[in-house]
């Protein structure tokens, strides 16, 4: 299979920007709980989106999945469902720090462990950081993640100059205590994603036999690890 590195980095900076701006309608809503308004954006996200694309790139997606075991399936669920409460984890996190600050510290921990633990776990990790690419990927995650901490410290100075400039609101829900202890989480659990789709490479390699095309083969196993992403989220909220 031929790569493609232009068109790779212009994949992953729409993805960022898209990843990036996706609470900022949330925050628009006032009328709504967190809770309300989060599980509306889910069943978008996590169960309509995905299935409409898994429809239209995946040949004979229902065949695929029929085909599946039963521990295929369970298998992605339950990681879709511990990278769910990372994702839960993450909104509750920017809910509690502020879009600036929450967006800065949750994705430094999702970069670093979502990166890292995969092939850590595999027991690979010696073997990624013996080549130039991975020692030049694991050098990029660092830079990044000091870029990260910067942008934290800008966003705590900001949020506190804009409250210095305010009356105290009582119903806001700034808690730095509880912010950076569900960023945490939300980074630990976000490498339950990748672990979802390891499980189902079986299901992608299916979908494969069955003429879809390579580069869409994980749409399959996407609508079942998103699945148990809106399934853990449903139940909080």
């Amino acid at each position: 299979m031929t790569t493609n590195p232009a068109m790779g980095v212009l994949l992953h900076a729409i993805g960022g920007l898209a990843a990036a701006s996706f609470y900022a309608p949330l925050k628009k809503i006032q009328r709504w709980s967190w809770e309300t308004y989060w599980l509306v954006m889910g069943v978008a996200a996590w169960l309509i989106a995905p299935w409409i694309v898994a429809l239209g790139t995946t040949q004979n997606l229902f065949r695929v999945l029929s085909l599946s075991s039963s521990r295929e399936i369970v298998l992605c669920l339950i990681f879709g469902m511990a990278w769910g409460v990372g994702n839960l984890t993450f909104g509750m996190s920017v809910r509690y720090l502020g879009m600036s600050l929450g967006y800065s510290v949750v994705l430094g921990f999702c970069m670093v462990v979502g990166t890292l633990a995969p092939p850590i776990v595999s027991g690979e990790i010696s073997a990624v950081l013996s080549t130039a690419s991975g020692q030049v990927i694991v050098g990029g995650v660092m830079v990044c993640l000091v870029g990260i901490l910067l942008c934290g410290i800008a966003g705590v100075s900001r949020e506190r100059e804009q409250r210095a400039g305010l009356e105290p609101d009582p119903d806001t829900e700034f808690s730095p205590v509880k912010g950076f202890g569900l960023a945490a989480m939300a980074g630990i659990l976000s490498a339950c994603f990748a672990f979802g789709l390891a499980a189902g490479k079986p299901i992608a390699t299916r979908s494969i036999e069955q003429g879809t095309a390579v580069i869409f083969s994980n749409n399959a196993v996407l609508v079942v690890v998103l699945l148990g992403g809106l399934i853990s989220n449903a139940a909080w909220c």
